[in-house]
């Protein structure tokens, strides 16, 4: 893994974090959907795992950074098409996502985005570019498992 080596080029890096707001379609934090890959990876400035999942004929390509509990999945051009977190960080308009309860988020995002649609696996707030994932019923507790940030038109693709 590349390290930032020149500091101009390294003033963008997260550093023990920027605030990881979310932007619908266009950034959280300051990850944007338009960055390269090499560029996250710049920028992150961690260790990470590479890895291919085939979901039925679709390949979807990842990044994974275990010190930051964060997936970063690419097209095969390796365009960003989501970023998803496992960890407290990812925030909508001062609410931590996987700090909150996820019934009081279905009802805040019902407000935030009528188009709102639940299913067995969580919630996905289209006209923000999210999904909330249920809490995991093994580990207990009532937070939401991850929430996924996804660039427009991701399912379509």
């Amino acid at each position: 893994m590349a390290a930032c080596k020149v500091a101009d080029r390294c003033k963008n890096k997260i550093d023990n974090f920027v605030a990881m707001n979310i932007v619908p379609f266009t950034s959280v934090g300051n990850l944007y959907f338009t960055d390269t890959r090499e560029g996250l990876r710049e920028k992150i400035g961690e260790e990470y795992q590479s890895g291919i999942d085939d979901l039925g004929g679709y390949k979807s390509y990842y990044d994974f950074y275990q010190g930051r509990d964060l997936l970063i999945y690419f097209d095969e051009q390796d365009v960003v098409t989501a970023f998803e977190f496992f960890s407290p960080e990812a925030e909508y308009r001062d609410i931590d996502i996987l700090s909150e309860s996820y019934d009081k988020l279905i009802g805040l995002f019902k407000v935030f985005d009528p188009g709102i649609t639940i299913d067995e696996g969580g919630f996905d707030a289209p006209e923000l570019g999210l999904r909330v994932h249920t809490p995991d019923s093994e580990q207990g507790g009532d937070v939401p498992e991850s929430v996924l940030i996804y660039r427009r038109d991701y399912y379509e693709d």
